[in-house]
């Protein structure tokens, strides 16, 4: 017996009568920011999964990762019910983030190891979407592409357009709160507070903390803990400062702005693991020393915290555990029919992993 013939790209760009750049672009996630309206990126969706395209994300950026199971990440479009599996979608920020971001990649990697010790058939689903945009993307938070859906990295005008629309497939979001939806997340005033106390136990009567000009309201709950908490054991009020990531000619400005006006020694707390470069650059051209001026916290534990000399002191989110839940919240929801009350939330505490730039309190700087 002949085997079917293996639909193409070429196939379904001569159905529709487009160019097969298009297709190739619109399944492999990247339709929106190749400025592909969304009704033509929709009817591209449609023709492959009525033609029976199998998308091979195979030499893609981010790999296809199978079990045996035929659980696996699919970069970064997978066209569900083909198979008959449970398909989830993950959607993790943009494509940079998604590439870059420790937290991202632990979570995405603890999922499937989870999903892969339920003996389930799911494809996990990996989708990037643009900041303050999700609604360019929403069109496939539906049952017509995927059973669920676990978003992370919104902003407040992402989560505030998820508030607002109705969507025919359960939901939880990742590292963020709402009334409307199921949530896994950290309680990110503790951590501020976490920091803080850490910072009184090394001793220090005066600290600082190096927060960015956010785009949702995390990171100035962390903030207002940080300065709540320390205030109440001190009396005495952090410095601090505030970068703007879309201003990059005036990071090291700013940062230096602020070492500029310490009394060495000092405690500071960084709330955006990724300006550790710029702190350890100023620092260096300032000729303060860490940990011997300054002890150094950060927040997230990026790959950067161990890389860099000294290791840097931080408070790692229990991403492995989260992940387990968002997960277990999506797969009852699937299973029962969207059957949990909205609102419902699991808040995890972040664990500080000790490194050379600001030890336990009970150790002393070398």
């Amino acid at each position: 017996m002949n085997k079917p013939k293996k639909v193409s790209l070429q196939d379904i760009a001569h159905a529709l009568d487009i160019s097969t750049t298009a297709v190739s672009l619109t399944l492999r996630g990247r339709g929106t920011q190749s400025r592909i309206s969304e009704k033509t990126q929709q009817l591209i969706f449609d023709k492959a999964k009525e033609l029976g395209y199998s998308y091979n994300s195979k030499g893609n950026s981010i790999s296809s990762f199978p079990y045996a199971n035929g659980a696996s990440i699919l970069n970064p479009v997978s066209l569900p019910f083909i198979s008959g599996k449970i398909t989830i979608y993950f959607f993790g920020g943009t494509a940079s983030e998604i590439e870059s971001t420790g937290a991202i990649n632990r979570f995405l990697f603890s999922a499937l190891d989870y999903i892969h010790s339920l003996n389930l058939s799911i494809d996990f689903v990996l989708q990037s979407f643009e900041l303050n945009k999700l609604q360019e993307s929403a069109h496939l938070l539906s049952k017509k592409y995927c059973h669920g859906a676990i978003l992370a990295g919104l902003s407040d005008t992402d989560l505030q357009y998820l508030n607002d629309t109705k969507f025919d497939i359960p939901i939880v979001l990742y590292g963020r709160s709402s009334v409307e939806h199921v949530c896994v997340s950290t309680d990110n005033y503790e951590t501020g507070a976490i920091a803080a106390r850490h910072l009184f136990m090394r001793n220090y009567k005066h600290v600082a903390y190096i927060n960015i000009s956010s785009y949702n309201k995390v990171y100035s709950l962390k903030k207002s803990g940080f300065i709540d908490t320390f205030m109440k054991l001190t009396g005495n009020e952090p410095l601090g400062c505030e970068v703007n990531l879309d201003d990059k000619v005036n990071y090291e400005a700013t940062i230096k702005n602020l070492l500029s006006k310490f009394t060495l020694p000092v405690g500071l707390c960084c709330f955006y693991d990724f300006l550790l470069l710029d702190i350890f650059r100023c620092a260096s051209d300032m000729n303060i020393k860490i940990p011997e001026d300054m002890e150094l916290i950060s927040d997230g534990d990026h790959i950067l915290n161990t890389l860099l000399q000294p290791n840097v002191t931080s408070m790692r989110p229990p991403v492995e555990e989260m992940s387990k839940d968002c997960i277990d919240f999506i797969l009852n929801m699937i299973f029962t029919g969207n059957t949990l009350p909205k609102g419902i939330e699991k808040s995890h505490v972040v664990n500080i992993i000790y490194r050379d730039s600001s030890p336990a309190p009970d150790l002393k700087v070398e």
